[in-house]
């Protein structure tokens, strides 16, 4: 149950992300925040993405400040602000019985992308009992640097693809025409519904 509070432990659960929402009731936004900021950590720190570090002081800011100014609101004001995910995964996962095939394919990729992490650091240090260690450590320092090459070359891949319009916008006469086709559509399905009542 949400509770406007004010004091001394507030301020120090401010100063740890998600603490501060979850330590005043607001239970699915600490969560969340908490979650991604111990994700990007742990995304950072697996796969040698030392960038995504930049992400952590936003993210501390924003959960310190936002538990400050709930912190000012005016009872009414606090008391009407509903508990959501931040990044709404409550209308993403709606109903919680049934996964759109969307959803479960991008969770299968992200398994993937996390196990072929584990293993990629696993191997790393396999390769010291294998190889001798002036190898092992040149092999190494190449496969520390492969996860940053990949996902630098798909993130410039999918740039150029933003620049050269191969992510296809719909102009005003394809909506048009769109609207026209899916009216129709409509139409036939209805008029064969009264046909068949």
């Amino acid at each position: 149950m949400q509770k406007q509070k004010k004091g001394f432990l507030l301020f120090i659960s401010s100063l740890i992300p998600g603490a501060g929402e979850m330590y005043m009731g607001f239970f699915k936004q600490g969560i969340s925040i908490m979650t991604l900021f111990w994700a990007i950590i742990a995304i950072a720190g697996g796969l040698n993405i030392s960038s995504l570090v930049i992400f952590l002081p936003v993210l501390w800011f924003y959960s310190f400040f936002h538990v400050h100014n709930l912190k000012e609101l005016p009872e009414e004001e606090f008391y009407a602000i509903e508990d959501n995910y931040i990044l709404h995964l409550d209308r993403i996962f709606q109903n919680n019985i049934r996964l759109s095939q969307k959803h479960i394919k991008i969770a299968a990729i992200l398994l993937i992308v996390f196990g072929v992490a584990v293993f990629w650091n696993g191997f790393r240090d396999l390769l010291f009992w294998i190889l001798p260690n002036s190898l092992a450590i040149i092999i190494q320092d190449i496969m520390y640097q492969i996860p940053s090459v990949i996902i630098g070359i798909l993130i410039i891949v999918a740039g150029y693809q933003l620049l050269t319009g191969k992510i296809k916008s719909i102009s005003p006469d394809e909506k048009a025409d769109c609207k026209k086709r899916c009216g129709r559509t409509l139409l036939a399905a209805i008029s064969s519904l009264s046909t068949a009542c």
